[in-house]
């Protein structure tokens, strides 16, 4: 209950934006995809320009707050699930995730930006290291908490 509790805050989060009609939201969409209006697809780009230029507030909100945002995901996936303690298909659910995130972005005019797909990706890999250690320390732990069925 705590892990979709957490899944549904973080998508209210991250997909704050102008919602429309579909049409308008396709419409949207496929003029971002035309144009690239808003859409970042330079690797490190906006990370360097973040370390670079923005006050220290605005980067450890932008850079930290995407890292931070899916540890917990990443730590919870493979508590919950056994099958997500292999490394492949842990690393799938953590890039499918901040994919499916930036992807709807792209219709409710937020910026899409790669570094955000990298940064939650690092994030979710940090919770699944977080997750492998505590599992080294405490299995009996960590396997009482899967979900069965």
């Amino acid at each position: 209950m705590a892990f979709a509790a957490l899944l549904f805050s973080l998508l209210c989060l991250v997909l704050r934006g102008t919602w429309a009609a579909p049409g308008d939201m396709l419409a949207s969409a496929l003029h971002r995809l035309r144009t690239g209006e808003g859409i970042q697809l330079r690797l490190f780009h906006t990370i360097t320009r973040q370390l670079r230029y923005a006050r220290h507030e605005e980067m450890l909100i932008n850079i930290w707050g995407n890292i931070l945002l899916f540890i917990p995901y990443g730590f919870f996936l493979p508590l919950l699930w056994k099958r997500y303690r292999h490394p492949l298909r842990l690393s799938l659910m953590c890039l499918l995730l901040p994919l499916s995130i930036e992807t709807c972005q792209l219709f409710i005019r937020r910026m899409t930006d790669v570094d955000d797909l990298l940064l939650n990706f690092a994030g979710g890999m940090i919770g699944g290291g977080l997750f492998a250690l505590v599992h080294m320390v405490f299995p009996k732990f960590t396997d009482k908490a899967l979900v069965r069925g």
